[in-house]
């Protein structure tokens, strides 16, 4: 099992989000080419939401390329670095298929933790990904950090058919410790003024869809 590392920023609007790139070389960090991808978040559970009231969130993620399945353990971040354990893994799957999966996807554990009871979808997100390296420069405090930046546009569907959207900047650690980490985004914080970002994507489809 995978630990992730990772930081979030939330920034005022799309036009504020491009800036990222930017904002990250003004403060010394090297970025590189930016690469864009839109991806379609399906996140499931029973009815019961055994998942969730066991500290998981199951999503499957579909680029349109391929698909993947993921558990994402619901640790809350500390001191602004959420720390969690993921487990993924790909599959065959398309909108067809419905939501039920193979029972021996991330060795059964989703199947375990539903005991017998199926899967049903909890809400979906649309995400528009500009996804580059960034990293620290020689000679300085970050030398040897490397993170992968996203600039993320999200977007929901309420319970009550209403879009909902959010501008997020995701900083997800590839190499170095999680002080530069942090120090990589304190920097940003700074110089840009957004602010950082308190609740997951997660947490905010559950609030969308009037399940939390």
């Amino acid at each position: 099992m995978a630990l992730e590392v990772e930081a979030k920023l939330a920034a005022p609007s799309a036009v504020a989000l491009a800036r990222l790139p930017d904002l990250a070389q003004s403060c010394g960090f090297l970025v590189g080419e930016v690469e864009r991808h839109i991806v379609h978040d399906h996140y499931l559970d029973t009815a019961d939401l055994d998942l969730y009231r066991a500290g998981w969130a199951l999503r499957i993620r579909d680029s349109g390329v391929r698909q993947r399945l993921t558990m994402k353990a619901l640790t809350p971040p500390r001191a602004g670095i959420a720390a969690r354990e993921e487990r993924e893994t790909l599959i065959e799957w398309t909108a067809q298929d419905g939501w039920e999966l193979p029972t021996a996807a991330l060795d059964g554990e989703p199947t375990r933790m539903a005991a017998g009871k199926p899967f049903q979808r909890l809400f979906s997100l649309q995400q528009e990904r500009s996804i580059f390296p960034l990293a620290g420069d020689e000679g300085t405090h970050e030398e040897g950090f490397w993170c992968e930046a996203s600039m993320d546009l999200v977007r929901w569907t309420s319970a009550g058919g209403e879009p909902r959207e959010a501008y997020e900047a995701e900083f997800e650690l590839k190499q170095g410790s999680e002080d530069q980490l942090r120090s990589c985004v304190a920097q940003i914080l700074q110089v840009s003024g957004w602010k950082a970002a308190t609740s997951s994507k997660f947490q905010r489809g559950l609030e969308a869809a009037g399940l939390a």
